[in-house]
């Protein structure tokens, strides 16, 4: 189900990770299944393709968020561009896929995400700037969300 007039806006957010490399997180667009099964929130983590290379094309999230709030789903299309500078651009957007289709168990949350990525100045750690716009489909508690983004985090 679809809710009409929901708007979001854009947010930046900018993450220094001093002891994760470039390197380490080319490991991690290879194994999106491993690093968020992990997280409790997450009822279904699916690479549903990768692209020639290894890298994870397209993926899906089934979101759990309890309290009587119905779960979300997202398919993510994914696409790097590598640069002659070593840095590189991730840009993420929502899909669809017939093995994956909408349906009335969950709400499908609409996204667009474009990360630029670089290393520190010491290379040991990663520079990691995100611009997006998701749009949760409905309306969510703060306190909700504020619980629901905290384990996200660690």
């Amino acid at each position: 189900k679809k809710v009409e007039n929901f708007r979001t806006d854009w947010s930046k957010v900018e993450s220094i990770y001093k002891d994760i490399s470039l390197d380490d997180w080319r490991k991690c667009y290879n194994d999106w299944e491993g690093l968020l099964r992990e997280d409790p929130q997450y009822k279904e983590v699916k690479v549903v393709e990768r692209h020639p290379n290894g890298e994870v094309k397209v993926f899906y999230l089934k979101v759990g968020l309890g309290m009587f709030m119905t779960d979300r789903t997202v398919l993510v299309e994914t696409n790097n561009t590598f640069h002659e500078d070593g840095t590189w651009t991730t840009v993420m957007q929502s899909t669809q896929h017939p093995d994956y289709p909408e349906n009335d168990e969950a709400i499908r949350v609409s996204t667009f995400t474009v990360t630029d990525s670089s290393a520190t100045a010491d290379g040991k750690g990663s520079i990691m700037t995100e611009y997006s716009n998701s749009d949760g489909m409905g309306w969510v508690p703060p306190s909700l969300m504020n619980m629901t983004m905290g384990t996200t985090t660690k």
